[in-house]
C-alpha cells in the first residue's frame, strides 16, 4: 500500500531499466484501497515485465497487486521499483528523444528534459555501462561503454525533481551486442622468450572489418593480463622450477567466442639438469659374487640404475651393491634432480662364469697295475684331480694318466678359475679281479697252464712267438713261464719252471749232486768238459724262480748248505763265460 497525493505522478516497475527484476511473467494492478476499485492495469510493458505510470486523481491510499501472467499467484521473489513525482507545479515531465539505440562499440549521446513550470532536476543511471552523465542546456550528456556481449542490453537514465528528489521521468538506452564480422585476425608479435625472473610484455591485436570485440584468457595462473584494449599487456611471475615452461594467451572473438590468435610465452627455468655422469667399478667379475659400483654427477640428487639381465640389486643413491648374474652386459646410471633426468651413462662388465667340467671320459672297468688315461673339458684350463686310494698319477689340465691300484672308486675332477673351484664331477672306475697266478703242470716235456682267457709262454723272460695256447712242449734248458689274461684283459704270470727232462739230459755226466735228495747239505762236483778250468758262478733258485744262493768259485768240488731253506725242489745253475748248466736238487 502507498499514500498518494492528488496531482502527483507515481511509477511502479519490474523493468530492468528501472532497476526492477523478476524471473517470471508479471502483471501489475493498482486499486483504490478504500473502495478496491481498479485504477489501472499493465502487462508486458518491457518484455514479460510490467510497469504502471499513474497520476493521482485523489489523495489517499492505493494498493498495488502483482500476479503472474493469466492472473496466477506466484510467491517467487521479485523486485518492484517505486518512484513518485512532486506536486510543486512542475508537471508533464518528459524527455526528447524518449529513448536511443546504439551499436555495440562505445558511444555517447544527449537528450533534453522538458516539464511544465519552472523546474530543477537531477539524473542518475540504472546501470554502470551508462556513465559520465552531465547536465547541459536543459538536458544531459552521457557515455556508453562498448558492449562485448553477444546480446543487446537496455538501461535508463532516471530524472528526479530536485526539490523533493522524486522520480519524474526516464530516458531509455538500448545497445546492440557485438555482432561484428571482423576477419583477418592476427597478433604482433606472436611469441616471446623471457628469463626466469618476473617479467612483463605486450602484443597488439589486429583485425579487418571495423572495431572488433575480443577478450583474452591466459593458459596458466603465472600469466596475468593487465590491459586488453589495443595493446595487450601482461605480467609473468618468476619461474621457481628448474625446467623451462611454456604458457599461452588465447584471443577470442567476444560474441562467437571463436579462438582467433595465440601468443606463446617461453620462460627459462631457474636451474639445470645434472651434469655428465661417470660410472666406475670392477670388471671382469665372477658370477654369483657381490660387487659395488659408483656413479658421480654434479647437481644430481638421486640416481636410477639398470643392470644386465639376471643381475639383482637396487639403489637410488650414487652407489649400488649387486649380485652378479651369468650375463655380461652394461651397468647404466642416470643422474636425476628436480629439473629432471640427465644423460644415462653405461659401464661394460664382463662376467667370468663359475668353472665347470663335463663328464669324465675313460675306461670304467680297469685292471690293477695298468696305465689308463681319463679326460674332461669345460670352461677353464685348470683342473684338480683326485683318484681312488692306491692309484697314482697327477695332472692340472683336462687329462690325466694314472696307474691303477687295487681299489675301485671315484676319479674326480674339480674345475678351477679366478673365481675359485666349480662343482666336482666324478667317474666311477671299477677295478676288476686279477686272475690267479697261473700254475704249470709238467708231464714229461709238456707244460700245461691253469685256465685263462688267453695264454703267452716265455723262455728265460723272452716271449716265445706263437706259444699262445694252454699247452707248450719244452725243448731245451732254461726257465719257462706262462702269462694268462681274464675276460677284462687283466694279466698274471707264473713263476719260472725248468723243463725237467731237458735238465736231466743236459746235466747227465757233467754235474754230480750228492746226496740227492738231501737234508740240506750236499756236494756239487763238476766233471764236464771245460768245468773246473776257470771261474764259474753258482746260483740256486727255488721253485718260484727266486734266487736263494749265489757264489763265484774256482774249485771243481764244492759243499753247499741249504739246511735253513724249506723242503722242496731247487734248481742249481752253473755258468761260465761260454756255457750254462742247470741241475735239480730235492730237499726233504
Amino acid at each position: 500500500m502507498y499514500y498518494v497525493t492528488y496531482g502527483y505522478t507515481y511509477q511502479w516497475s519490474y523493468c530492468a531499466a528501472d532497476g526492477g527484476s523478476a524471473t517470471w511473467d508479471t502483471q501489475l494492478s493498482l486499486y483504490d484501497n478504500s473502495t478496491l476499485a481498479c485504477l489501472t492495469f499493465n502487462d508486458d510493458y518491457c518484455g514479460n515485465q510490467s510497469k504502471i505510470i499513474w497520476t493521482a486523481n485523489f489523495s489517499g491510499v492505493v494498493r498495488v497487486k502483482t500476479n503472474q501472467y493469466n492472473c496466477t499467484t506466484n510467491s517467487t521473489c521479485a523486485t518492484l521499483v517505486y518512484m513518485g513525482s512532486n506536486g510543486t507545479g512542475c508537471t508533464n515531465w518528459y524527455t526528447s528523444p524518449a529513448s536511443a539505440n546504439y551499436s555495440w562499440p562505445a558511444n555517447s549521446g544527449y537528450f533534453t528534459v522538458y516539464a511544465t513550470g519552472s523546474c530543477s532536476m537531477t539524473a542518475s543511471s540504472s546501470v554502470s555501462w551508462i556513465n559520465n552523465i552531465t547536465y547541459s542546456s536543459g538536458g544531459y550528456n552521457y557515455s556508453i561503454d562498448a558492449n562485448y556481449a553477444c546480446s543487446s542490453r537496455t538501461g535508463v537514465i532516471n530524472i528526479y525533481d530536485a526539490s523533493n528528489n522524486n522520480w519524474v521521468t526516464s530516458f531509455q538506452v538500448t545497445q546492440d551486442g557485438d555482432y561484428s564480422t571482423c576477419t583477418g585476425w592476427y597478433i604482433s608479435p606472436t611469441s616471446g622468450s623471457y628469463s626466469s625472473s618476473s617479467n612483463s610484455g605486450f602484443f597488439n591485436v589486429y583485425a579487418s572489418g571495423g572495431t572488433c570485440g575480443y577478450h583474452v584468457t591466459p593458459s596458466d595462473s603465472w600469466i596475468a593480463i593487465t590491459y586488453n584494449s589495443g595493446e595487450l599487456d601482461f605480467n609473468i611471475d618468476p619461474n621457481p622450477d628448474c625446467m623451462t615452461r611454456t604458457g599461452y594467451i588465447y584471443v577470442y572473438v567476444t560474441c562467437t567466442n571463436a579462438l582467433v590468435a595465440t601468443y606463446a610465452i617461453t620462460q627459462a627455468g631457474s636451474g639445470s639438469l645434472p651434469g655428465a655422469a661417470n660410472v666406475s667399478g670392477p670388471s671382469p667379475i665372477c658370477q654369483g659374487s657381490s660387487q659395488t659400483y659408483f656413479c658421480s654427477s654434479s647437481g644430481a640428487t638421486s640416481y636410477n640404475w639398470t643392470l644386465p639381465p639376471g643381475w639383482s640389486g637396487s639403489s637410488s643413491t650414487s652407489s649400488i651393491t649387486v649380485t652378479v648374474g651369468s650375463n655380461s652386459g652394461y651397468i647404466c646410471c642416470t643422474p636425476v634432480n628436480a629439473c629432471g633426468s640427465g644423460t644415462q651413462v653405461c659401464f661394460p662388465v664382463a662376467v667370468t662364469g663359475i668353472p665347470f667340467c663335463n663328464n669324465i671320459a675313460g675306461n670304467a672297468s680297469v685292471c690293477p697295475g695298468t696305465t689308463q688315461s681319463y679326460s674332461t673339458n669345460g670352461n677353464t684350463t685348470v683342473y684338480n684331480w683326485t683318484l681312488p686310494p692306491g692309484w697314482t698319477g697327477s695332472s692340472s689340465n683336462g687329462s690325466i694318466t694314472v696307474t691303477v691300484g687295487s681299489n675301485s672308486g671315484n676319479i674326480c675332477c674339480t674345475p678351477i678359475n679366478g673365481c675359485g673351484p666349480g662343482t666336482q664331477v666324478c667317474f666311477v672306475a671299477t677295478v676288476t679281479g686279477i686272475p690267479p697266478v697261473p700254475t704249470i703242470t709238467v708231464n714229461g716235456t709238456t707244460l700245461m697252464s691253469s685256465a685263462g682267457t688267453t695264454y703267452q709262454w716265455y723262455l728265460n723272460g723272452t716271449l716265445i712267438p706263437g706259444a699262445t695256447t694252454q699247452f707248450y712242449t719244452c725243448g731245451g734248458s732254461g726257465f719257462y713261464q706262462v702269462e694268462i689274461t681274464n675276460d677284462y684283459g687283466c694279466a698274471a704270470i707264473s713263476t719260472p719252471i725248468g723243463c725237467p727232462n731237458a735238465i736231466e739230459e743236459h746235466i747227465s755226466g757233467n754235474i754230480m749232486i750228492y746226496p740227492n735228495p738231501t737234508d740240506g747239505i750236499f756236494t756239487l762236483e763238476m766233471r764236464g768238459q771245460g768245468l773246473g778250468k776257470t771261474d764259474y758262478k753258482i746260483e740256486i733258485f727255488n721253485y718260484l724262480g727266486q734266487n736263494i744262493y749265489h757264489q763265484e768259485i774256482l774249485m771243481k768240488k764244492t759243499e753247499i748248505n741249504l739246511s735253513n731253506m724249506p723242503k722242496g725242489i731247487y734248481f742249481v745253475q752253473i755258468s761260465t763265460e761260454e756255457i750254462t748248466y742247470i741241475s735239480k736238487v730235492v730237499l726233504q
